[in-house]
């Protein structure tokens, strides 16, 4: 299957955008060798998904596909970085679901207690720094609206990060 001729699932042919752009719209990228956090939408274990043909697949796994080609079902998409939202192909690598749980537990990532905070929580859109900056930001004059379209979260988010009623476990180190 070629991921060039993967196609939003829609019957008409009007306005479809190829599965490239519709995967790029949804990506922050930065340096080469910093993460691509994924801004669409995420699994309950924190994994960007997109749809592709009607079925959600993991977006690491598409980032792999539309650069370097097809994965067979025997193999997984592992991150060197151990974000789940990264989808930046520098920072994938293929193993086998062995190779997946070795590396798991090899991280000190097998943790079945669901404890993860901060930016370790496969859920985090932002990182400890990024909100550090949020705050800053706030205290500048930005209304919270334009920090939370600037990062991709809510105005709520944005609210309560300033409030410090989240993300604080870190505040004091970055100061």
């Amino acid at each position: 299957m070629n991921p060039r001729h993967l196609f939003l699932g829609t019957r008409h042919t009007k306005n479809k955008k190829s599965l490239r752009e519709r995967f790029r719209s949804k990506i922050r990228i930065g340096d080469e060798d910093e993460c691509w956090l994924w801004m669409g939408a995420l699994s309950t274990t924190g994994y960007g998904q997109i749809r592709v043909n009607g079925c959600l697949q993991f977006a690491h796994r598409v980032a792999w596909e539309l650069v370097y080609g097809f994965i067979s079902d025997d193999l997984c998409c592992l991150h060197r970085c151990d974000t789940p939202r990264c989808v930046n192909p520098r920072h994938l690598f293929l193993g086998t679901h062995y190779d997946n749980t070795h590396d798991m537990i090899a991280k000190g990532r097998a943790n079945y207690t669901n404890s993860a905070k901060g930016e370790k929580h496969g859920m985090a859109k932002i990182t400890a720094a990024d909100a550090k900056m949020i705050r800053t930001l706030r205290a500048a004059g930005w209304l919270q609206r334009e920090i939370g379209v600037k990062f991709g979260i809510s105005q709520v988010t944005v609210s309560m990060i300033c409030l410090n009623k989240i993300w604080v476990d870190n505040l004091s180190a970055l100061r």
